[in-house]
């Protein structure tokens, strides 16, 4: 407290007022100024100003027993359970947190797996932060440097081994061999580089890869009874091994199709186990796409998958020379390949075998232009041995042997190949490309455009294959469908439809064949051909070929040719609703079909004859129109001819061409032509030669320059009746 200042009574000695007044104030002065330990009541019990210790200490203060009381340094202490040792001085320690060694305080690191997180979400539980922190892990964590020279091969693949996710900063990175994936790996690339161009050359094809997820089969079981196609239970020697939700692999030693004899295509295919309803039998979730003779070697085996993610990614191989691929994905299920890039890799971009439900979205795959020594590959996106239900979308091709191919040693099923663009590639050969042992291909709204190099274009070698909706330019031949391999069964059910093929040498050429196979079933629909060099549509060895639709304008040749040297080899070709623009040529030339119609066929300017039809039996004409410069319609040695409801403009000049001339050097043909109209200058409107029977009714000739217009006089019967002429 203050002092207390009283007043002098020297000169009032005594005087008892001063003394009381001076007593007075020292009363007051206790009762305003002085604390008390009792705090009697109405006392003052808290200070006013800072109290002074004077450098002196508070001795005998007792512990506290609630928050608002004061502590000595023992109770400080005290209250950190087993610590009694004074703070680690802070002197260059900045930012670094307050811990224990155990014996004591430190300042140092606490470690992740010592403190805890939950997911604020609804049902989120309790994990350590090191586990969350390594649900992703950063490729830098392990030492790669990221600098596009430094070797960074051993620091990714340890960054791979030790988590799911595994996250590359925006950086080059150089491998200098293949790094390899685990089951449910995920790569988010951020738009990073690896640079594999010193990965060791390939010594043979599938040799070096940038990456690789590669699952594994198990032995084979035997499978004991027939498998007929479309079956669902398949009979093994022992289901013991197998589960419900496995993944296997069905094959035989039998040749893809029953009607091939040689090769190295067998057939098989990937499924999965729905049930093992006992020891001897396995349900199949998909019906079996192709037969299994049990006599040859029919076998189910179990694949242990590998499913990956590959996001956002870079990869340069070394180019001409090294033989490298990009990625590589063998018995894998659901592995997904996006925004991906692929330069130099000479044997393929990303190769896809024996897996299932794969999807490669968005890439773009350059200069797979295939090794001279090692084999023909080069390509972009391959599905090969038993893959199915896969697919590669919005993908860009450039400089590729085969932008997209497929097949391999066992047929290769269900695949997607939509809405690509391709540039320069199918090189010497066709752009993109099915071999013969696929099935269920389908190429839908892609683009092909050959250049210096390229041919581009389709080639269809396989079964059941959907052609729509795609662009084609400056091809060689726009879409060919052929088999090179012997197969008596032939290509069976293909569909061109929509397509638009643009300034090639040929727009379609359907080529099948006795010696290799025969085309059957065969529909094309509403494609659009415009300023080939050679035929727009060439037609050989086929059987039931439905072509209707689209037009074809500016053909340097025939718009149809339809030929071949044998009934055998040639049956049932119906050509309908095609719109023809100028054609230098016959807008279709036929030669030995058996069964040929044409129907609904309307042409501008053919500067030869319109229909040229040789050798051949069975054939109606129906409801045509053209204008020529020479005869609408020339015949020889066609027997069973119906010409139906055509009409034609001749711009002949002198008139020395006719409606119709039919020739025969055989007997037994027969030929009518009914309701049919010709106008312009012309000479005959029907001139026969040796034809046993021929009918003319119904028809208006009336502008043929002859005095006979209708000259039958070759024919040994004839009716000519109700024409104009």
């Amino acid at each position: 407290m203050a002092k207390i200042s009283l007043d002098s009574i020297v000169s009032g000695f005594k005087s008892v007022s001063k003394l009381i007044a001076n007593f007075d104030k020292i009363e007051d002065d206790l009762n305003d100024k002085v604390l008390y330990r009792d705090n009697p009541t109405g006392e003052p019990n808290q200070m006013e100003n800072n109290l002074d210790m004077n450098s002196q200490r508070i001795v005998n203060l007792v512990s506290p027993v609630n928050d608002s009381e004061p502590a000595r340094w023992a109770d400080v202490k005290n209250g950190v359970t087993g610590i009694d040792e004074p703070v680690p001085s802070q002197t260059g320690n900045a930012k670094t947190p307050l811990t224990t060694n155990g014996t004591g305080l430190v300042f140092g690191q606490i470690e992740a797996d010592h403190v805890d997180f939950t997911n604020s979400g609804t049902g989120g539980v309790e994990r350590t932060l090191q586990a969350k922190l390594e649900d992703v892990v950063n490729v830098k964590d392990f030492g790669a440097v990221g600098d596009g020279v430094t070797d960074d091969t051993a620091a990714i693949q340890a960054a791979l081994d030790s988590a799911s996710v595994v996250y590359f900063p925006n950086s080059a990175y150089k491998i200098t061999s293949g790094l390899v994936l685990n089951d449910g790996q995920i790569i988010q690339g951020t738009g990073s580089t690896l640079d594999a161009t010193t990965m060791p050359t390939s010594v043979s094809l599938d040799d070096q890869a940038a990456i690789l997820a590669n699952g594994s089969v198990a032995t084979p079981v035997a499978i004991t009874a027939n498998v007929t196609e479309g079956d669902t239970t398949i009979t093994v020697a022992d289901s013991s091994s197998f589960s419900a939700g496995d993944y296997v692999l069905l094959q035989s030693a039998q040749w893809y199709m029953d009607g091939v004899s040689s090769g190295t295509s067998l057939r098989g295919w990937v499924g999965k186990v729905s049930e093992v309803p006992n020891g001897t039998s396995l349900v199949i979730s998909r019906e079996a796409p192709t037969s299994l003779a049990s006599a040859s070697t029919a076998t189910v085996s179990k694949i242990t998958k590998k499913t990956v993610s590959i996001n956002d990614l870079t990869i340069n191989c070394g180019g001409v020379g090294e033989g490298h691929s990009g990625i590589r994905l063998e018995y894998n299920v659901g592995s997904k390949v996006k925004d991906v890039k692929i330069d130099a890799a000479e044997d393929q971009g990303i190769t896809v075998k024996t897996s299932t439900e794969v999807s490669i979205v968005r890439g773009a795959y350059t200069n797979c232009t295939s090794s001279a020594t090692l084999g023909n590959t080069g390509y972009g996106v391959s599905f090969l041995n038993g893959t199915s239900f896969s697919s590669v979308k919005d993908s860009y091709f450039y400089n590729c042997r085969h932008s997209v191919s497929g097949g391999g040693v066992l047929s290769a099923w269900y695949v997607d190949v939509v809405g690509c663009y391709s540039e320069n590639s199918g090189l010497s050969t066709q752009d993109f490309d099915c071999h013969e042992p696929c099935f269920y291909w389908r190429f839908i709204n892609n683009t092909s455009i050959a250049g210096a190099d390229g041919s581009g274009g389709f080639v269809i070698r396989g079964q059941h294959t959907l052609v729509k909706g795609n662009n084609i330019r400056s091809s060689g031949t726009g879409i060919k469908v052929k088999t090179f391999i012997v197969n008596t069964d032939g290509v069976i059910g293909t569909a061109l439809i929509g397509n638009n093929i643009i300034s090639s040498n040929s727009g379609i050429s359907l080529e099948g064949s006795s010696a290799n196979g025969f085309l059957y079933k065969t529909v094309c629909s509403d494609n659009n051909i415009t300023g080939t060099t050679f035929a727009a549509v060439t037609v050989a060895g086929c059987h039931t070929l439905n072509y209707s639709g689209g037009f074809i304008e500016g053909s340097g040749s025939k718009s149809f040719d339809v030929s071949s040297t044998t009934f055998a080899d040639m049956s049932e070709i119906h050509i309908s609703d095609v719109v023809f623009g100028s054609s230098t040529e016959e807008l279709v030339e036929a030669d030995f079909v058996d069964g040929l119609t044409l129907s609904n066929l309307v042409g501008t300017v053919s500067m030869t004859s319109v229909f040229e039809i040789n050798n051949s039996r069975r054939v109606q004409v129906r409801g045509c129109r053209a204008i020529t410069t020479e005869s609408f319609l020339v015949i020889s040695d066609t027997d069973e001819i119906a010409v139906d409801s055509c009409r034609a403009e001749i711009q002949a000049g002198a008139g020395s061409w006719d409606f119709a001339r039919i020739n025969s050097t055989s007997s037994n043909t027969k030929a009518y032509i009914r309701d049919c109209q010709s106008f312009g200058v012309y000479r005959y409107g029907v001139y026969t030669t040796n034809y046993d029977t021929i009918i003319v009714t119904g028809c208006d000739f009336i502008d043929a320059t002859n005095a006979i217009p209708i000259n039958l006089s070759g024919a040994v019967t004839t009716v000519s009746d109700n024409n104009l002429v």
